[in-house]
């Protein structure tokens, strides 16, 4: 008998149609506990549509997502979040009129660990979130999301707009969830970004994985990844 653990998330054919249109194709894809999986591709390619049908955000309209070994594909969200899956959805999802303690306590009667985890979020604990800059916007978003302890975590771009100094934090606080045995599935637009903090890096153009290979190889030897753009970019250019 096969020693391996199950994967904490399961993705099997899964298939996303918007306006009849395919936007996800047929996509596979595991994460296992303690694994970062970062997903990379031109914009257009169907990675926020791959996380919402995981999240339930939206519908899938083929294939099947599993938890822990549980189908939640026909599962309602507040299912999903009670099986351990936690969202970060581009964005900055906060809530504007609320406190930065009140949009804590959403998740969690103990904040301490959100504060330990951004320390100038303590400094601001009575102001409202939509006083924040962009960068602290996302720091409470993910404080918020991790301070749950989801042990499956969607993260949308957790780079977009913000400084590389910024980024380095968040994706520190990733890299911790990770090693205390969170699976992790990452949509970044930097390639830069996904190669620091994924085990794992997979391809998506025009709703289908392309390529997926360990970031260790990829940083070691770019050119597959390089590939996979340009291939992307032919494609397009010959449309």
């Amino acid at each position: 008998m096969s020693s391996a653990k199950p994967p904490v998330l399961a993705v099997r054919d899964l298939v996303v149609v918007r306006g009849g249109v395919p936007v996800v194709r047929r996509v596979t894809l595991e994460v296992g506990t303690s694994e970062v999986m970062a997903i990379v591709g031109p914009n257009g390619s169907g990675k926020t549509s791959m996380l919402e049908a995981v999240s339930g955000v939206v519908k899938a309209s083929g294939g099947s997502v599993a938890l822990h070994g549980s189908d939640i594909t026909r599962a309602s969200r507040r299912r999903r979040s009670r099986l351990g899956l936690g969202h970060v959805r581009q964005g900055r999802a906060v809530f504007s009129d609320l406190s930065v303690e009140e949009n804590l306590r959403v998740a969690a009667r103990d904040t301490d660990p959100a504060y330990e985890m951004f320390p100038e979020l303590r400094a601001r604990s009575g102001t409202p979130a939509r006083e924040l800059s962009g960068g602290e916007q996302q720091m409470l978003v993910l404080a918020r999301t991790l301070i749950a302890r989801p042990s499956c975590l969607l993260i949308d771009e957790i780079s977009l707009g913000l400084a590389p100094t910024v980024v380095r934090r968040l994706t520190g606080a990733v890299k911790e969830a990770a090693r205390a045995g969170a699976a992790v599935l990452l949509v970044e637009q930097y390639t830069s970004v996904a190669l620091d903090v994924a085990d794992v890096v997979s391809v998506l153009v025009r709703g289908e994985t392309v390529l997926s290979e360990r970031a260790d190889v990829l940083r070691e030897d770019p050119r597959e990844l390089q590939r996979a753009y340009m291939g992307a970019a032919a494609d397009a250019a010959g449309k």
